[in-house]
């Protein structure tokens, strides 16, 4: 990860596709922090937001457990219609299970007017991750039934 900032900041031209790597090579890393704070910056300089960063930076809050900053990009989520994409959806349900708010991440997937193995896959993952393992194993169930 050394070297990958050291050519980050060597670089001259920093496009979206640079910023937005480096915001998800941050959040793959356990270096939430300085994904967050690039993405606050390039949230300020209206840089492309894509699909992409936004699961990296909500994969980042819920690391660092921030719910606060991910109710933010989760507004930010709903104001850019993002709420469509299913790995967008699932990364709001994983950042709040791992912010110890499952009930809001259950509200992410209730209010989602598709469900999808993704989705569903990540709702029994929140649930497990909460220590409610048989509400995941009732999901679970109902879905081999169906």
């Amino acid at each position: 990860m050394d070297k990958v900032v050291v050519l980050f900041e060597s670089c001259i031209i920093r496009d979206d596709v640079v910023l937005n790597t480096m915001i998800s090579a941050y959040s793959h890393n356990q270096q939430g922090k300085n994904a967050l704070k690039l993405f606050k910056k390039m949230h300020s300089e209206s840089a492309g937001l894509s699909q992409h960063t936004l699961t990296s930076i909500l994969d980042a809050c819920g690391a660092l457990t921030v719910v606060q900053q991910g109710k933010q990009i989760h507004a930010l989520v709903m104001k850019m219609g993002s709420d469509q994409n299913s790995f967008v959806v699932s990364a709001l349900i994983d950042m709040y299970s791992k912010c110890g708010n499952i009930d809001e991440a259950c509200r992410v997937f209730d209010q989602t007017g598709y469900k999808n193995n993704i989705l569903w896959t990540s709702l029994i993952t929140a649930y497990t991750q909460s220590g409610r393992d048989l509400d995941a194993l009732k999901i679970f169930d109902h879905l081999v039934l169906e």
